[in-house]
């Protein structure tokens, strides 16, 4: 019987976030870079949380 090696969690949901991350800067490009709006700003600070999170999981491994 062949084992399965588990797979790393932090990788994951760090690539995931990564990949978060990436996607809601593409939204924030394309919503026109309009400060003023509130999707640029609900965007803005989605985004800012998931670079927080990102952070934050970077500083637990190490």
């Amino acid at each position: 019987m062949r084992t399965i090696e588990p797979v790393n969690q932090t990788r994951r949901d760090d690539s995931r976030l990564n990949r978060l991350y990436h996607l809601k800067q593409q939204q924030l490009q394309r919503s026109g870079r309009r400060s003023d709006s509130l999707l640029y700003r609900v965007l803005a600070a989605e985004a800012d949380a998931i670079s927080t999170a990102l952070g934050k999981e970077t500083s637990d491994t190490e």
